[in-house]
């Protein structure tokens, strides 16, 4: 799957991006298992999160939450990668599962060709991501992301001016899609991080320029920290607690291309309804 695939898919409905695939009870998030639920349950595009081992191998872990995923004090980090290949996760109630943690490349070769895969956290290890890529022969199957720097342009022109990039953006500024296009960089997302309904990046003059550029529409509407508001307190919590139509349908209505979420099936399934 590339792009062009997903283009012409969101014009049949709004496309679902799982949040480090479906995790519950003994399945823990950010595993093959965890995403391989997403698949079945009809996701079109993974995020996952990569960590780097003290001797620099990749690992597809959220940094610094070894405790609640592996009840581990020290962080993965500060590990060389012999020894995280032993680790195994918890469980919910923190019991050890079977389940590893999986290299990059083995979660790469996994999702090969099944989804687009969005790699969060990519700028903590640009290069050997960006290496990773090549070696699996990936480089537009894949969707990295990042708020807007002249450090994080200079790196995407670098490093991957070929790979699908989503810009992260909290406010309205004018013309910086446009140059991020003028200095090649492939941007064909763009996450919209919102507070209030009648925030201008919401509103249906910017969704239309962002159709008008050719690139998707993408909102946030898991909850990883209630204080912290991403869509004006449309959130997963609130739909899957019988209230899609104020949070799901609204944004389709508005012509919203790409919700993230931690409810894949319950998603797709109100689509399909």
């Amino acid at each position: 799957m590339n792009f062009n695939d997903l283009r012409i898919k969101r014009n049949e409905r709004m496309l679902v991006a799982s949040h480090r695939g479906v995790c519950s009870a003994n399945i823990p998030c950010n595993t093959l298992e965890a995403f391989s639920l997403a698949l079945r349950q009809g996701a079109d595009i993974i995020e996952l999160d990569v960590t780097k081992s003290l001797d620099g191998q990749l690992f597809v872990f959220h940094p610094f939450m070894d405790f609640p995923h592996l009840k581990k004090i020290i962080p993965m980090q500060f590990k060389h990668s012999n020894v995280i290949k032993n680790f195994r996760y918890v469980n919910n109630d923190l019991t050890p599962t079977k389940y590893p943690v999986s290299t990059f490349d083995e979660a790469l070769d996994f999702l090969k060709d099944k989804c687009i895969i969005n790699i969060d956290k990519f700028w903590s290890s640009p290069k050997i991501i960006s290496e990773k890529l090549d070696y699996h022969n990936m480089r537009d199957k894949v969707l990295i992301k990042s708020y807007y720097s002249n450090k994080n342009v200079t790196v995407l022109k670098e490093l991957v001016p070929d790979v699908p990039y989503m810009l992260m953006t909290r406010r309205h500024e004018n013309g910086i899609e446009e140059n991020l296009i003028k200095n090649g960089v492939n941007l064909v997302a763009e996450e919209l991080i919102f507070r209030s309904e009648d925030d201008p990046l919401i509103s249906n003059d910017h969704l239309k320029k962002r159709r008008s550029l050719n690139l998707f529409s993408w909102v946030n509407t898991i909850v990883y920290n209630y204080k912290d508001v991403i869509s004006a307190g449309k959130t997963d919590d609130l739909a899957i607690l019988g209230n899609e139509d104020l949070v799901w349908g609204w944004l389709r209505d508005k012509g919203v291309d790409v919700v993230q979420t931690d409810w894949v099936r319950e998603l797709i399934d109100y689509l399909s309804n």
